[in-house]
């Protein structure tokens, strides 16, 4: 019938390295001629290895990646917030180490068309920190990212440039509206951020885009310490996302209030 037809195909385009399904988070499905093939998505492949990062460095639980995946603006196709299952899989899905099975298959290897060869990547990172007066600080920075993946002698170029700035600094809250033991830090962040993708086949001197997205975020910080060990504050973030191969557009705004409260033991012998 129809249905085991359909997964006799599916089943024999992952034997030949061709990833059947919709393509994960961090990644974009293009054409190669009659096959479609997955591609690095620059953006949001980067929020992916934010997250793997800070899971490792922090043994995040997976309620905790969560919140880290929405503070960073790593979200579903549709802007929403990644469920714990979602982080779950992403955590745990092995095609981010270039290796996947379908339904018990994997790529054989002897004829396999979509496996992962060669990466090569360029940046250059300048940044500019000016110290004025009152303590107030700013940083600007600037970011330039071209990278090559050849697959099976296909080439996806990605093209990323990513500017922002942060001014940081702390004030003291008027007695009259609320009294605070200590100064209230603060910190502005704006970040913009210009990607495109592009294919290039085995024998074609052009590169066919896949994909073009633009990327804006602006994220504000309050926080203050409160004796003995308790620190508490607000942050807000708005992310505008647009993808431009698509004609899709996807705002954010996310608010978050936090306390992180700090124990220490000690023992004199």
């Amino acid at each position: 019938n129809l249905k085991e037809e359909v997964g006799k195909g599916m089943l024999a385009k992952a034997k030949q390295g061709h990833f059947p399904g919709l393509e994960p988070i961090g990644y974009l499905n293009a054409t190669d001629g009659t096959q479609k093939i997955v591609v690095v998505d620059p953006v949001r492949s980067e929020l992916v290895v934010r997250l793997y990062n800070e899971v490792a460095a922090e043994r995040l639980s997976v309620a905790a990646a969560v919140e880290f995946a929405s503070g960073i603006g790593l979200f579903t196709r549709r802007g929403n917030a990644l469920s714990k299952t979602s982080i779950h899989r992403i955590l745990t899905n092995e095609f981010y180490v270039v290796r996947f099975s379908w339904q018990g298959a994997q790529p054989d290897e002897s004829s396999a068309t979509g496996v992962f060869t060669e990466s090569n990547s360029t940046s250059v990172t300048p940044t500019v920190t000016l110290t004025w007066v009152a303590g107030v600080v700013t940083t600007g920075r600037v970011t330039r990212l071209q990278s090559e993946v050849l697959t099976s002698g296909n080439i996806t170029v990605s093209d990323e440039t990513r500017w922002g700035g942060t001014t940081s600094f702390s004030f003291r809250a008027p007695r009259y509206l609320i009294r605070l033991p200590n100064e209230v830090r603060t910190s502005l962040s704006v970040t913009s951020t210009n990607a495109s993708v592009c294919l290039q086949r085995t024998g074609s001197l052009g590169c066919s885009s896949v994909s073009e997205s633009r990327r804006r975020q602006i994220d504000i910080r309050l926080d203050t310490g409160f004796p003995p060990s308790i620190r508490g504050g607000a942050s807000f973030s708005y992310l505008l996302r647009e993808e431009l191969h698509t004609s899709s557009k996807v705002s954010q705004m996310v608010f978050t209030v936090f306390m992180d409260i700090n124990f220490l033991a000690s023992q004199v012998r």
